[in-house]
């Protein structure tokens, strides 16, 4: 035979799935964020590589290629994580 506890329950089902999707949510957001920190990052340092000359030129790439990554990555990102911005 089952026992009930003796503890209530904390949250009601619904109102923990509305809580869950309210932290994922605003991870989704905090996600973005350093991505697009992170781009911007990568693109300054390109910029930065691009003023010392020849030999910066090959780093330049590098960032420039690194920052068109992280710009593709938080695209694709976005488009699958789209329902949780509803």
């Amino acid at each position: 035979m089952a026992r009930k506890s003796q503890y209530p329950q904390a949250l009601a089902p619904a109102d923990g799935f509305e809580l869950g999707m309210e932290f994922l949510r605003a991870r989704r957001a905090q996600n973005l964020s350093w991505m697009r920190l992170a781009e911007q990052s990568f693109s300054s340092m390109a910029q930065l590589q691009k003023t010392t000359g020849g030999t910066g030129d090959a780093l330049a790439r590098l960032w420039t290629s690194q920052a068109a990554f992280i710009r593709d990555t938080a695209s694709v990102y976005r488009s699958v994580t789209t329902h949780l911005a509803r």
